[in-house]
């Protein structure tokens, strides 16, 4: 597994991030979830990204799709509905913000959520999903986006659960 830690400051040109923690994973045929220890954060400021890779051919988009989520100050936590005997790499970040003005994190599978009131100007979402049903490729591509100062929509044509971060910077 590559695993690499980047600081960042005002003397390194990221003035709203503290960390930045990196690697690559990969899944197993029969693996559903992993954890990977990583630098102890404070949670409140984190948020993860999740890039997913598939080589050759797959009968179910939703084994590709992974959810990734902090469980913990020092464990990162990815998962998957299905596996259907697929291999999978993960590329994953946690990211851990300085100087911001909230942090806001939740799961959920609906598609209207209530948020905390945001400056939609100074605002980013970022989401990780998981399919719970079989799906075809169509059917897991997802969005989230923020549909006014207080309401976060997560759509996908398929059931999925949605970790999501709603970032507000100063």
């Amino acid at each position: 597994m590559a695993r690499g830690i980047v600081k960042g400051g005002l003397n390194d040109g990221g003035s709203n991030i503290k960390s930045i923690q990196r690697g690559i994973i990969s899944f197993g045929t029969t693996e559903t979830s992993k954890n990977i220890t990583i630098s102890s954060v404070n949670n409140a400021n984190c948020a993860v990204i999740i890039y997913r890779y598939r080589a050759g051919t797959f009968t179910d988009a939703a084994d590709c799709c992974i959810e990734g989520k902090l469980a913990g100050a020092t464990t990162l936590n990815l998962s998957r509905t299905a596996h259907n005997n697929l291999t999978l790499e993960v590329a994953w970040q946690v990211i851990e913000f300085t100087n911001i003005k909230s942090l806001q994190y939740g799961e959920s599978t609906n598609v209207n959520n209530t948020i905390t009131a945001v400056v939609l100007a100074k605002s980013i979402v970022i989401i990780s999903h998981k399919a719970l049903m079989s799906a075809n490729l169509g059917n897991v591509i997802v969005r989230g986006y923020l549909s006014s100062t207080t309401n976060l929509v997560l759509q996908s044509q398929s059931t999925c659960t949605f970790s999501w971060y709603v970032i507000e910077f100063n």
